[in-house]
């Protein structure tokens, strides 16, 4: 009866298990974190509101091996004001066709690039240090299959900026990934 008991509950752990902790029950080894960074160029003194794109499409080159696939485990952003309004992070598995992915514009996806986003990750936000903001999301679990080394996404404002960017690389974007060899 006890090992029956105990089958149950190991089975139970690995149907609740992350894509990470999953992979890694079944016995593959995870490479080591691989943290990728861009600084996407942003309008200064613009008044981004609700959904704005935040640094137009963002590329992160070379996480993943060349099959494309892997799992996101943080996404950082770091503004170098202070910003109170939140946003939101979204992966996307393949680079997108159309639509208006323009910095500074309302994010519009059209129909071709619909199953492209897989979820959204909403950064909680910190100004601790006082004149900046750091913006995460960890322990994440985010698998995605992007297809290439390479994988997109969007930043979006959650609300209007409560204080416009300064310069035009005010902001960065980081995301840790992992992948199993």
């Amino acid at each position: 009866m006890r090992s029956l008991a105990l089958a149950i509950v190991a089975a139970l752990a690995f149907a609740f298990a992350s894509p990470a902790e999953a992979q890694m029950a079944s016995g593959a080894v995870p490479a080591p974190v691989k943290e990728v960074c861009v600084t996407p160029t942003v309008t200064a003194s613009n008044a981004y509101g609700i959904n704005y794109v935040v640094g137009g499409l963002l590329t992160f080159t070379g996480p993943f091996p060349s099959s494309g696939s892997g799992v996101i485990q943080s996404i950082y952003v770091n503004i170098k004001d202070v910003e109170s309004s939140g946003f939101t992070f979204v992966p996307l598995t393949g680079s997108p066709t159309g639509g208006s992915y323009t910095d500074a514009t309302v994010a519009a996806i059209p129909t071709a690039d619909k199953f492209l986003p897989r979820g959204t990750i909403v950064l909680s936000a910190s100004s601790a240090l006082g004149t900046q903001t750091t913006l995460v999301a960890t322990g994440l679990g985010q698998a995605l299959n992007a297809g290439s080394p390479s994988f997109y996404g969007l930043l979006l404002a959650n609300a209007a900026l409560t204080n416009n960017f300064a310069g035009t690389a005010d902001v960065q974007v980081c995301a840790d990934v992992v992948w199993f060899q």
